[in-house]
């Protein structure tokens, strides 16, 4: 895998995450994985065209389809880890937020972004 989708730098419960110079590829590996694939798309679809606001800000992600497995990848924008004194005060409303571990960088513009967001609500 790691030729086929980068360096590989996380595995969580539900998803196997690879790095490439400028984005981060998250394969899903079991249904939970595919379904927070599908969700994260969403969320930053609706967030691009406006139909949602969430209190945080997701990053850039699209979903494709890997050829070869039929399992929907999603492609998301690179961020790097911040400073925990450096933070937004909507990191801390976040679902995976601890008092040391958040799951937000910043991005190359550096704008502060949440990278693992499929659980969090965007409703007010």
């Amino acid at each position: 895998m790691r030729d086929r989708y980068g360096r590989p730098i996380g595995c969580g419960a539900s998803r196997r995450v690879f790095s490439h110079k400028h984005f981060v590829v998250k394969i899903p590996i079991n249904w939970p994985g595919i379904d927070d694939n599908y969700r994260e798309a969403e969320i930053h679809r609706d967030f691009q065209r406006g139909k949602i606001k969430p209190f945080f800000v997701p990053a850039a992600c699209k979903l494709m389809v890997d050829k070869e497995t039929g399992l929907p990848i999603l492609i998301m924008e690179k961020v790097v880890r911040v400073s925990v004194c450096r933070l937004p005060s909507w990191v801390g409303s976040l679902s995976d937020s601890g008092p040391t571990t958040f799951q937000v960088g910043k991005n190359k513009a550096g704008v502060v972004k949440c990278f693992d967001y499929a659980m969090e609500t965007t409703e007010p």
